[in-house]
C-alpha cells in the first residue's frame, strides 16, 4: 500500500512540476515550439481539446501565433491539460526542452 501511495504522490509532484515549467517558460515556448500541429493532434486524441480548439490554434500562419492560441486553450484546460502538454513536448520537442534546461 505504501508503494502505491508513494507512486501516486510522485506522479502528483511530477505533474505539478510540469505545470510550473509550462507556466514559467511560456514566452520561450511560444517563440520556439515549431511542432504545434502534432502537439494539438495528441491533445485532441487525449480528449483534452476539441476539434474546434484545434482549428482555432492552427489557423494562424506562424508557429508563434499558433502557440499563443494554444496557450489560451491550455489556460482554459487547466492543470491536466498543461501537464499533458509538457509530456507531449518531451516527445515532440526534446531538444528545445534540453536547451531551456527543463528536461
Amino acid at each position: 500500500m505504501y508503494f502505491i501511495l508513494s507512486t501516486v504522490r510522485e506522479a502528483e509532484t511530477r505533474d505539478r512540476l510540469y505545470i510550473v515549467i509550462v507556466d514559467h517558460n511560456r514566452n520561450d515556448l511560444i517563440q520556439r515550439v515549431t511542432k504545434v500541429i502534432p502537439i494539438t493532434d495528441e491533445l485532441l486524441q487525449m480528449g483534452l481539446i476539441q476539434k474546434e480548439d484545434q482549428s482555432t490554434i492552427t489557423a494562424p500562419k506562424t508557429s508563434q501565433d499558433q502557440m499563443g492560441k494554444l496557450y489560451q486553450v491550455l489556460q482554459e484546460g487547466g492543470d491536466k491539460t498543461k501537464s499533458a502538454f509538457y509530456r507531449i513536448l518531451l516527445k515532440q520537442e526534446p531538444k528545445l526542452l534540453k536547451e531551456l534546461q527543463v528536461l
